[in-house]
C-alpha cells in the first residue's frame, strides 16, 4: 500500500495524488494493506488477532481499550472482570453457584432443579403435591390448592383468553386458516403493514395492480399503479377514463432501469462503472479541443492554442520577471552564460584577462656610424620599458653603445641590442553585447 514518506515536494502530479490516496485508504482501513515508512504512534487494527495495535518505529504494541472507551481495560481475564465489577459468580459453574444474602430479581430458574418440597400457592406453586393424570384432564384451583379435573366442569369460556394452543379447523367457519388453502369470494382491505414472507403470491386473471386513487369532486383525478408483466416492472399513471397517461419509471428483467434522473442529486461518481461523462456536464463555459477544465471548475483556452503538457521537475527556464510558483531562481547561473556539457554544475572562466610581455631581447645587427671631428660619442642614456601596457621611454645611467671616430665618420662597428622586460598588458573587460534575464528551475 502506502508509503508514508510520500508525495515529496518534488512528486509529479499523478503520482502525488495516487501517493496521497494511497495514505487515505490506509487510514480508512486502519492500516489494512502493509504500508511502510509509518509515523510513530500509528495505530492499525490487526485482523488474524482482532486487537488494535500502535506502532513505535520497531514493532506493534497491542493496545488496551479502557473501560471509558468501550472495552475491558485489561488483557488478563482476571483484570477484566475487576475492571467490569465482576464478582465470583461470573466464574462459578451453573451447578455449584454459591449465593449468601441478597436478593434474585429477573431470573429464569429451572423448575427441574427443585427437588423437595411444595410451592405454595401464594408463591405460584399449587400448594399440594400431584401427579399425572390422563389426557383431558385439566388442572383447576378451589382457592386453597390447585388439584388435576376434567374440561367438562369448565363453561362460560371466553375465546379473548386463549393465549396459546390452536383451535380446530372443525370448531372454526367463516374465517381465514393460516395453514391451510382459502378461497377469498369478496375484497379485503389490509389497514396495517402486508408481509410475505417467503412463497409467492400467484394473482391468476388480470395484472398485479397496486393502485392510489385520490377521489376529488367524485372523481378519479389520480391514479398510480405498479404494474408487473412477463417479468418488467412499470411505474405508471394513468388518466381518469383508464387509459395510461405515461410510463414513469421502469425496471426490465434484465435489470435496466429507465427513468428521468433530473431531479436525482447527491450521486456518487466512483459508482459509474460505464459509459463516459460529456464535457458539457464536467465545468461551466465551452468545452472544445481548445480548452481545458481548470481546477476552479471552468472550461478556460489554453495559451497558444495547444493543450497543456507536464513539466519536469529540474527543468531550467528563462523569464523576465521573478520566478512564478513552482519554481526556484537558480541563483548559480546569475552573471554566467550556460555552457553545453556532459554534466551539471561546473563553472569557470573570467570576467577579464590580459597578456603576459615576459623578456625579448632586439637583434644586435645595429651597424651604424656618426659624423663627428674626433673622440667618440656620448654613451645613450635613453632606455624603452613597458608600463601598464604602453611602451614608454626611460633615462638609464649607461647603455654602453659609444662609437669612436678620427675623421669624419665612425666606424661602422656599432652592433649593440636592446632588452625590454616588463610584465604584461592592460587587464581588459571583452563582454559582448548582453540583456539579463532570470533562470529558474522547476521544483
Amino acid at each position: 500500500m502506502a508509503n508514508w514518506n510520500l508525495p515529496t515536494i518534488n512528486s509529479n502530479y499523478v503520482t502525488f495524488v495516487d501517493e496521497l490516496n494511497n495514505k487515505i485508504v490506509d487510514a480508512g482501513t486502519i492500516g489494512f494493506g502493509s504500508p511502510i515508512n509509518l509515523p510513530d504512534h500509528a495505530i492499525r487494527f490487526n485482523r488474524s488477532t482482532n486487537i488494535f495495535e500502535e506502532w513505535n518505529l520497531t514493532t506493534w504494541v497491542p493496545k488496551v481499550i479502557g473501560v471509558a472507551g468501550g472495552g475491558t481495560g485489561a488483557t488478563d481475564a482476571n483484570t477484566i472482570r475487576t475492571n467490569l465489577g465482576l464478582g465470583s459468580m461470573s466464574t462459578q459453574n451453573s451447578n455449584a453457584v454459591n449465593i449468601t444474602g441478597g436478593s434474585i430479581t429477573g431470573v429464569a430458574f429451572n423448575a427441574s432443579d427443585i427437588t423437595g418440597g411444595i410451592i405454595a400457592l401464594a408463591r405460584g406453586g399449587t400448594g399440594s403435591s400431584l401427579s399425572i393424570q390422563a389426557p383431558g384432564t385439566i388442572l383447576m384451583s378451589n382457592g386453597a390448592v390447585v388439584y388435576f379435573d376434567t374440561g367438562i366442569n369448565i363453561s362460560q369460556l371466553n375465546a379473548s383468553n386463549l393465549v396459546s394452543g390452536t383451535v380446530p379447523a372443525g370448531r372454526l367457519a367463516g374465517v381465514g386458516i393460516l395453514a391451510a388453502a382459502n378461497t377469498w369470494t369478496a375484497p379485503n382491505d389490509f389497514n396495517s403493514v402486508f408481509n410475505v414472507n417467503g412463497g409467492q403470491i400467484t394473482i391468476n386473471g388480470g395484472y398485479p395492480t397496486l393502485m392510489y386513487i385520490n377521489t376529488v369532486g367524485g372523481v378519479n383525478s389520480h391514479r398510480v399503479s405498479l404494474f408487473n408483466y412477463l417479468g418488467d416492472m412499470y411505474f405508471q399513471k394513468w388518466n381518469d377514463d383508464g387509459s395510461l397517461a405515461a410510463n414513469l419509471w421502469s425496471l426490465t428483467g434484465t435489470g435496466q432501469m429507465n427513468a428521468n434522473g433530473a431531479g436525482v442529486t447527491n450521486l456518487n461518481g466512483s459508482n459509474i462503472a460505464a459509459g463516459v461523462v460529456a464535457p458539457q456536464f464536467l465545468g461551466a463555459g465551452a468545452a472544445n479541443s481548445s480548452t481545458f477544465l481548470r481546477g476552479d471548475g471552468v472550461w478556460a483556452p489554453v495559451a497558444g492554442g495547444a493543450a497543456p503538457t507536464p513539466i519536469p521537475s529540474g527543468m531550467i527556464a528563462i523569464f523576465t520577471t521573478g520566478c512564478p510558483a513552482g519554481w526556484t531562481r537558480q541563483s548559480a547561473l546569475d552573471n554566467r552564460f550556460p555552457l553545453g556539457s556532459t554534466g551539471w554544475g561546473s563553472a569557470g572562466g573570467s570576467t577579464s584577462h590580459y597578456h603576459d610581455i615576459g623578456t625579448m631581447t632586439t637583434d644586435n645587427s645595429g651597424n651604424h656610424t656618426h659624423s663627428g671631428a674626433g673622440g667618440q660619442t656620448d654613451n645613450p642614456t635613453t632606455g624603452f620599458s613597458f608600463r601598464n601596457g604602453n611602451l614608454e621611454t626611460i633615462n638609464v645611467p649607461s647603455l654602453d653603445h659609444r662609437h669612436n671616430y678620427s675623421g669624419g665618420t665612425t666606424g661602422g662597428g656599432g652592433a649593440h641590442t636592446h632588452a625590454i622586460t616588463g610584465a604584461r598588458t592592460n587587464s581588459e573587460n571583452l563582454y559582448p553585447p548582453y540583456l539579463t534575464v532570470v533562470f529558474c528551475q522547476k521544483d
